[in-house]
């Protein structure tokens, strides 16, 4: 269950602040590197939900849809680990730490970006 998740990420996970300084540029990066490897099962920028993403046991979580209400730290960690015995891999060997914690402040803002960001998602919406 996502409690058990939650306990175990609250226990292990380091409660760093997010080095990444929060701006256009970083958040415009999060969210391109968010439609590039997550949104396949997470959610893409239509807010439709993945039915990638439905169809895995459990379910992964509409992030676009529903948003992130987790702490930065705990995006962090779960992004970077991955959840065991879920679709959920870990992307540690695939992503840097930066570009995580990119994709994590995009992640955390998703219902509240600055005007800049949100332009370059409706560009990216007319693309497909």
């Amino acid at each position: 269950s996502m409690r058990a998740l939650d306990a175990s990420v609250e226990r292990r996970a380091p409660h760093d602040p997010n080095p990444v300084p929060v701006n256009d540029a970083t958040l415009i990066e999060g969210m391109k590197t968010y439609v590039m490897a997550c949104a396949e099962c997470h959610g893409n920028l239509d807010k439709k939900p993945s039915q990638f993403g439905v169809e895995l046991y459990p379910r992964a979580p509409q992030l676009i849809m529903h948003g992130v209400h987790d702490e930065e730290w705990q995006t962090f960690y779960v992004i970077k680990h991955g959840v065991r015995n879920t679709g959920m891999p870990a992307w540690k060997n695939l992503m840097s730490d930066i570009d995580i914690w990119k994709m994590t402040a995009f992640l955390s803002r998703v219902n509240n970006l600055p005007p800049a960001v949100q332009e370059e998602w409706n560009k990216a919406m007319q693309q497909h």
